[in-house]
């Protein structure tokens, strides 16, 4: 079956990835301060956006090119790999 086999690919490049990359903290620190500047969700910090905003996103010409779309972008790949946990966790040691 192609999906399962796309299935079981695409969890073993994220498995593999993972082990390599370690995040940057001042990078998901800002996740956490940066508000997002415009549009529905104008002054909602960046890590609290919803994933179907997120999705409109890329589904509609992608992120921005610019300092806010590498910050949109990563926020998604986090929320899209069930890692919220993680800013969670920053917002929380903020307060």
């Amino acid at each position: 079956m192609i999906i399962n086999d796309n299935y079981f690919l695409y969890r073993k490049v994220i498995h593999f990835t993972t082990k390599l990359m370690q995040p940057d903290p001042k990078i998901l620190q800002q996740l956490v301060k940066q508000k997002m500047p415009f549009g529905k969700y104008k002054r909602e910090p960046l890590s609290d956006l919803p994933i179907g905003y997120l999705e409109w996103f890329k589904r509609n010409g992608g992120f921005p090119n610019s300092k806010l779309g590498e910050m949109l972008e990563n926020v998604y790949v986090i929320k899209l790999n069930g890692l919220e946990k993680i800013l969670k966790r920053l917002k929380k040691d903020r307060m």
